[in-house]
């Protein structure tokens, strides 16, 4: 153990060996924390972790809780091009993107999922825009599907791919 100015610094001076963190469990010593001396890799639960940060729970199912004072929590994942978030704010669960942490898909408490929306008034309530489903069949090989046209706002049912299909059924905005 070591102090520097100030730091508490913990240290193994030998070279590529881990450093284990352990409790003594009802009166078995367990490695509670490694850090992996080849790679800095740090393991909760698992004295051999595989990524940056590896947490094993064993059998109990409730892996991690991430818990934040006030109304709401985010976990981001980012890379070097942007990022995404999960977030609970109350009992609603949100899918954001890029920096500015758009919501793009919204679960609520009520089971209401909602895509372009953050308030869903249905099952699915998918907003903001156009939307498409695509559907194949294994059988023949072909596709059928549903969607709105960009712009017009008409709805189709077809066969075939998008914009080269078969138009089946159309409803205009026009009526």
């Amino acid at each position: 153990l070591q102090s520097y100015s100030g730091a508490f610094n913990v240290k193994n001076i030998s070279q590529d060996q881990d450093l284990n963190l352990q409790v003594n469990d009802g009166g078995t010593n367990t490695t509670a924390l490694t850090v992996q001396g080849t790679t800095a890799n740090v393991g909760i639960g698992t004295s051999s972790p595989a990524n940056t940060l590896h947490v094993n729970s064993g059998s109990d199912n409730n892996v991690a809780r991430f818990e934040s004072t006030d109304g709401g929590a985010v976990i981001t994942l980012k890379d070097n091009t942007g990022a995404a978030a999960v977030a609970n704010i109350g009992d609603n669960l949100y899918f954001k993107t890029s920096s500015s942490q758009t919501d793009r898909m919204t679960i609520l408490s009520n089971g209401r999922v909602g895509i372009g929306t953050t308030s869903p008034s249905y099952m699915l309530d998918i907003g903001g825009g156009d939307f498409f489903v695509n559907g194949t069949n294994r059988d023949w090989g072909g596709a059928a599907g549903l969607g709105t046209h960009i712009g017009t706002g008409d709805f189709d049912i077809y066969s075939g791919v998008p914009g080269g299909g078969v138009h089946k059924l159309k409803f205009t905005n026009a009526g």
